[in-house]
């Protein structure tokens, strides 16, 4: 008899989906919630041996076991929360040995209790629109100017440049504009995007419906050799930038104020784009999304924008302190990164804003974005994948979604 590892070898594609009972939103505090695993290979179910599962919670449990599966190939157990949060479920194929098989597909996932209750932990300073007016005012001291300009190739029927801007921050702000070439003046939304936590350069992009202004994050060339932005990566000024506790402690020193101006400038500068109507779009992923939804707040024009946020980061940062929630990959809870904290940003939105989220992603954790959520006043709609990490979306996608005008 085959074991599991030779009845897999010529199998290509696989995929562990998790389940739960109900909507894995709509959980009470200490109610009952049953999951089932079922690992799938080529798109049939497979009976593994065991799976090994790691239950983490908002409410401090953290319990590893070993599940046997029934009849029928399926694994289920029984948890709960007590405690407003969200539980972390991670599960690993095992063979007949209760070794986990290396090269494999994991579920991450989770589900939530009285998620309505969670709020935003981080406390707004007092001088929060002070200091962002002092931002902008930073930003505006140089009169946006083009210092490097470069056609890109794209694809046919798009026309794209890279600039350079002259910035008060760092060398230069770097970003790349993409736009319909036979759009008329005066006809099209900008989206501004912002690229997540790297060093590296943006990528082309382009919609037939928008003009596209992509900003790096950082004041670096676009569309180098990979060698260039390992050697970046490597130096002082760009590894772990952001995450110095000294630089920290104070909004004015952080490495966040600089990318910030540079994404004003860039703004200031084509915003008043002769293809644009007038209408923005504030986008991007991570620490992408966090950019976007900062600067839906803080240019004021609410009245024209939408804002797209996918897997936030630096949601509801001193939750980790104040409620011992888990904590996701991020800075520590210092007092200069309250001004930056994307579920703070979020109570200022005027524009309507969607997220999507995953049950799984504890690089930016369902409770934060949740915070994030409860947070906004204006129109809103998340989307929650079951499944769904920071960087994987599942084949089969379980979407569960909260909406509110």
């Amino acid at each position: 008899m085959k074991n599991i590892k030779e009845s897999l070898k010529d199998k290509k594609e696989f995929f562990f989906q998790g389940k739960t009972d109900k909507n894995p939103l709509t959980y009470a505090v200490n109610e009952t919630m049953i999951f089932t695993l079922t690992f799938f290979a080529d798109g049939k179910a497979v009976s593994l041996p065991y799976a090994k599962v790691s239950v983490e919670g908002d409410d401090g449990r953290n319990d590893s076991f070993f599940l046997e599966p029934d009849k029928d190939g399926v694994f289920t157990f029984e948890t709960s929360l007590s405690r407003d949060g969200y539980l972390r479920v991670v599960a690993s194929p095992c063979d007949e040995e209760k070794n986990i098989i290396e090269d494999m597909p994991l579920f991450e996932g989770g589900a939530g209790a009285d998620i309505d209750r969670i709020k935003c932990e981080t406390d707004e300073p007092d001088d929060y629109f002070e200091f962002w007016d002092r931002v902008k005012k930073e930003a505006a001291e140089i009169k946006p100017e083009i210092i490097f300009e470069k056609e890109l190739k794209v694809n046919e029927g798009f026309i794209g440049k890279e600039y350079h801007l002259k910035s008060t921050a760092g060398d230069y702000a770097s970003c790349i504009v993409i736009c319909p070439e036979n759009a008329k003046d005066k006809s099209l939304p900008i989206q501004f995007h912002y690229i997540g936590y790297a060093v590296t350069s943006v990528w082309l992009e382009h919609f037939p419906d928008r003009i596209l202004v992509f900003a790096n994050a950082h004041d670096i060339e676009n569309f180098r050799e990979q060698s260039y932005y390992d050697e970046l990566l490597a130096s002082p000024k760009y590894k772990d930038h952001g995450f110095s506790r000294e630089e920290n402690q104070n909004p004015d020193t952080t490495y966040y104020k600089k990318m910030y101006i540079r994404d004003f400038q860039i703004f200031n500068y084509f915003k008043n784009h002769e293809k644009s109507n007038g209408q923005f779009i504030f986008a991007g992923g991570s620490q992408g999304a966090f950019q976007a939804c900062n600067m839906a707040v803080h240019t004021d024009y609410a009245a024209n924008s939408k804002c797209e946020l996918i897997v936030p980061w630096f949601c509801d940062l001193f939750a980790i302190e104040k409620e011992k929630r888990i904590r996701g990959w991020r800075p520590e809870p210092d007092a200069g990164l309250r001004y930056f904290d994307t579920a703070i940003a979020a109570k200022h939105l005027k524009c309507p804003v969607y997220i999507e989220a995953g049950l799984g992603d504890y690089t930016c954790p369902p409770s934060g974005i949740t915070a994030l959520y409860n947070n906004v006043n204006s129109p809103k709609k998340i989307d929650f994948i079951q499944g769904r990490t920071h960087s994987y979306i599942p084949p089969v996608k379980d979407v569960f979604t909260l909406e509110k005008e």
